[in-house]
């Protein structure tokens, strides 16, 4: 415990120093109003500087006990060793910027039978010295063999780590959140060492020590002199400051051809509502789906890390406050299966027609494109060194490496959708987590073209049975994956983010096979909705909702049950295999009451309101930007949060999901609709219309709700002017897509 102690006693100096230069001020503040020549406050100063003197001696005598012997013993550099001698020689001698390297370092944590496992220190402090560096340490002891499923209920048997003192017996009890958590502590050092050289030493000390635990140094930082933006962020900036000319020029300027970014024109169009779409309640859905899915990264990216109070996470999901950590998993699920009804509803639209196939997948992918070059560039600036520099925390080397580096070599294939072909490794690598979402949907919307050319066929039943196909093909094939890969089944709020989880969301939840059954049960639900308007009776209403609440009780028996025999293991792996298209039926039978039934009118309206409309058009924005901004967040904190309800969610994280809706407003408003302006332009008249069309065809901008809805009838542009041909160009409606 001698090294627990050595970390202990500097910040003990400085608390003693502290509280007696308090005494000393107090007192002559109380002297000085009575005669303020009849103390020698000199003396007191002198008295308090010697006192920490002789406090500081002691530390660095025990530093030199623990230090000196570890250098001998590790082959470290001559570099290395120098510097941290000359460092305890500095600080003996009470020496400004040494103070202030020893200063930075974090301490034992308080509160740790909380759960405060963090001890970050002062980075900013560490950071603005030329000479030091801030490293994040991570001290952890080996646990049992976890499962498939650990989480907040598993804990560790009493046998297992036979413990002798009350206080460790206590303790025992929350061993088992150290899976996902470790007692982190920030170090400022010297320059001179090296990572690996950091690394060995602090493993030597804790061996001579025979403390119990281990260490690895999880990232080194230093101050940058000049920071710079690299190629990736000066293209970056040039992309954006190209985007805002564009909107300035498109909105103030005179130029027909810069008319697609009209910012006013746009933002008439964003804020325009309609209160007699038919399924207007899929906006609503749409809005708290993706309300969720952030609530859900906010909750996955933060709860088992950088929170105070950690071992308090038990209590808070009993909570009924947090009842809607229960739709977490499910709320991509029901994304895409309101993609499946609104492509659905969409087909219904075009009739007979003959399907326009490629401009439809063409158009679709062409949509997403800019939106995720628009996310790649604030990831790229966002991770700069000159961003760094200024709101630079413990943790940034972890977001710079996910998001900044990884950027660096995946952006190609992540801006042609197709970066997660690529992705069969354990380990994630993507630096964007929603092009996945985005290359799994235009997969959904070219398999929804063979019902397509089948319903213009007027092939009902064989489209309807190619809905059935897949929706069975896509459970059998889910659960022939999560057997081939050895995978968990489910994964729920409750269950630890753990390699088991990460690997079940790499090689499953962010493939199309997982979501396939959800997407086409709303694409067979659709068609039922829109051409069956029938009510039906009573008993068959009755029927349904004994239905959904046998689900409901299903789905909350998984969520809360946990159990390690065979049987529930079976029954788990069978609900697991089912539970995405079990929740999407759930969904669907939300939507034909909220549409059919007289009662649900209040929440039809609520769900249809202008507020809905609008934040459904930001949703392919939100989804591309909103893991970024959160992890922005955490690699700027610099203490950890906080687990309460009410300081977790208004205050650490709400300013940051505003940021993102904000961002996501800006986004679409300059990079969404332009996108879908142009896009009209260019397969509409092909560039040769003249200015008093071209006029006429973006007055009709305000019919669009949002960037993905287009009208076009062939990629081959349409330049004869006659009547025929403007009719068949007005007559083809695009998609709003789910995102």
């Amino acid at each position: 415990m001698k090294t627990i102690s050595s970390f202990l006693s500097f910040k003990f100096i400085l608390l003693i120093s502290t509280i007696l230069l308090t005494i000393v001020c107090s007192n002559a503040s109380q002297v000085n109003s009575s005669d303020n020549n009849s103390v020698k406050y000199r003396d007191s100063w002198i008295k308090l500087e010697y006192f920490t003197k002789n406090l500081i001696k002691i530390y660095v005598r025990s530093l030199e006990d623990i230090v000196l012997p570890a250098l001998k013993r590790q082959n470290v550099t001559q570099q290395c060793s120098s510097s941290l001698i000359n460092f305890i020689e500095d600080l003996a001698l009470l020496k400004s910027d040494a103070i202030k390297v020893a200063d930075s370092s974090g301490s034992w944590p308080t509160g740790l039978m909380s759960g405060n496992l963090y001890s970050y220190g002062s980075y900013d402090q560490c950071i603005s010295l030329d000479t030091s560096q801030y490293c994040v340490l991570e001290l952890f002891a080996p646990l049992p063999q976890g499962g498939l499923y650990e989480g907040y209920a598993r804990k560790i048997r009493p046998s297992m780590i036979p413990f002798n003192s009350e206080a460790f017996q206590e303790f025992r009890q929350k061993i088992h959140f150290f899976r996902v958590a470790n007692f982190t502590h920030g170090l400022c050092l010297p320059k001179g060492c090296r990572q690996d050289e950091i690394d060995s030493l602090a493993t030597r000390v804790l061996n001579q020590f025979d403390t119990g635990l281990m260490v690895t140094v999880r990232g080194c930082e230093s101050k940058i002199n000049k920071p710079r933006f690299n190629v990736y962020g000066y293209i970056s900036i040039v992309v954006i400051t190209s985007i805002v000319a564009l909107n300035l020029l498109g909105t103030y300027g005179k130029h027909t051809a810069l008319s697609a970014f009209n910012f006013k024109a746009n933002y008439d169009s964003l804020t325009k509502t309609s209160s007699n779409k038919s399924l207007s309640c899929l906006e609503g859905i749409k809005t708290i789906s993706m309300f969720i899915v952030i609530l859900s990264h906010t909750f996955g990216l933060q709860l088992d890390m950088h929170t105070s109070r950690l071992f308090k996470i038990e209590e808070t999901l009993s909570d009924p406050g947090i009842f809607l950590s229960y739709t977490f998993p499910f709320a991509v699920d029901t994304f895409f299966m309101v993609t499946g009804i609104k492509t659905m509803q969409y087909i219904l639209q075009q009739g007979t027609k003959r399907p326009n196939l490629i401009g439809f997948l063409l158009v679709r992918y062409l949509c997403f494109v800019p939106l995720v070059g628009f996310a790649l560039c604030i990831a790229f600036i966002l991770t700069s060194d000159p961003v760094k520099a200024s709101l630079g925390g413990p943790n940034w080397s972890a977001f710079k490496a996910f998001n900044g580096d990884a950027c660096q070599q995946t952006w190609l294939t992540n801006l042609l959708l197709i970066h997660m072909w690529f992705e069969w490794d354990r380990e994630l690598k993507s630096c964007l987590l929603t092009d996945w979402y985005l290359s799994t949907d235009l997969i959904y919307a070219a398999m929804t073209t063979a019902v397509w050319i089948l319903l213009s066929q007027k092939r009902v039943k064989s489209a309807l049975l190619y809905c059935w196909m897949l929706i069975f093909f896509g459970i059998f094939a889910s659960a022939a994956s999560i057997k081939l890969w050895n995978l968990r089944s489910f994964w729920r709020i409750i269950d630890f983010l753990d390699d088991h989880a990460r690997v079940y969301n790499n090689l499953f939840h962010l493939k199309p096979i997982a979501h396939l059954s959800p997407y086409f049960v709303g694409v067979l639900a659709g068609y039922y909705i829109i051409r069956h308007p029938k009510t039906l009776s009573k008993s068959q209403l009755l029927f349904g909702w004994l239905l959904w609440l046998l689900c409901s009780a299903i789905k909350l028996f998984f969520f809360y049950y946990d159990d390690e025999s065979t049987l529930y293991d079976w029954s788990r792996f069978v609900y697991g295999t089912l539970s995405k298209t079990l929740w999407s039926c759930m969904i669907v039978w939300l939507i034909y009451s909220i549409e059919r039934l007289p009662s649900w009118k209040g929440i039809a309206s609520s769900l249809s309101s202008p507020g809905m409309q609008i934040l459904s058009r930001l949703s392919l924005s939100l989804m591309c930007l909103n893991i970024i901004i959160l992890k922005f967040k955490n690699a700027t904190t610099t203490v950890p949060s906080d687990i309460n309800h009410f300081k977790f969610t208004i205050i650490e994280h709400l300013p940051y999901i505003f940021i993102t809706y904000v961002l996501a407003f800006v986004s679409t408003l300059t990079v969404g609709y332009p996108t879908t302006n142009l896009l009209r332009q260019i397969f509409m008249n092909g560039g040769r219309r003249d200015e008093k069309n071209m006029t006429k065809n973006l007055s009709r901008n305000e019919k669009i709700d949002s960037p993905s809805e287009l009208k076009m009838i062939k990629v081959t542009p349409c330049i004869s002017k006659d009547r025929s041909c403007k009719n068949d160009i007005e007559s083809l409606s695009g998609i709003e897509n789910n995102q």
